[in-house]
Parts: C-alpha cells; structure tokens; sequence
C-alpha cells in the first residue's frame, strides 16, 4: 500500500490544510486496504483514482453542509416559530399540556 506521508503531500499539494489532508489520506488508506481485501492490486493508478475520487467526495460533501446551513446574517428575516415565545434573553417553547 501507498505511505501515508505520500497521500498526504498530495493533498498538500492541491491547497489542503494539513488537517483536512491527514483526513482524506486516511480515507484513502481504508479505501485501499478494503480493495487489496476485494483482490485488487494496488498499484499507482488504483491509488491516484482512489485519491481523486475521496477528493470529490469531500468537495461534494461540504458543498451539501453548505446548503444546509443558512448565514446568520440571512436568519434574521425568517419569522419566529409559532411555538416560540420570545422574551428579551431567551426563547420559551409553549406547551398545550394546560389547555
């Protein structure tokens, strides 16, 4: 199998930070051993796709978390739930347990 330290200059090397490398070198890793387990030979080729393909997955991973995350600055216009009570401090969720 590839060394790791290989892996992660070549995320290094497409302008990961050294965290975010050492994360995808590891999924590369486990990626790499589950084939040798499956019978395929691990060879350049193999570890280069395998190294574009969590590549991609990342990218689209974060892509997602920022689609489901709305900026601070564009929360301000929704209304508040209807379950909410505001107060100056804090938010009270009503129950109907009394009625």
């Amino acid at each position: 199998m590839y060394r790791h330290e290989a892996t992660v200059g070549y995320f290094l090397r497409w302008g990961f930070a050294l965290h975010d490398a050492e994360d995808l070198a590891q999924e590369v890793q486990i990626r790499l051993w589950l084939a040798q387990q499956h019978g395929s030979e691990c060879n350049h080729l193999l570890w280069r796709r395998t190294c574009r393909s969590v590549w991609c997955d990342y990218l689209r991973r974060v892509r997602r978390e920022r689609q489901l995350f709305v900026p601070l600055e564009e929360a301000v216009d929704y209304p508040a739930p209807s379950c909410c009570v505001w107060t100056r401090r804090c938010c009270f969720f009503q129950t109907n347990s009394g009625q």
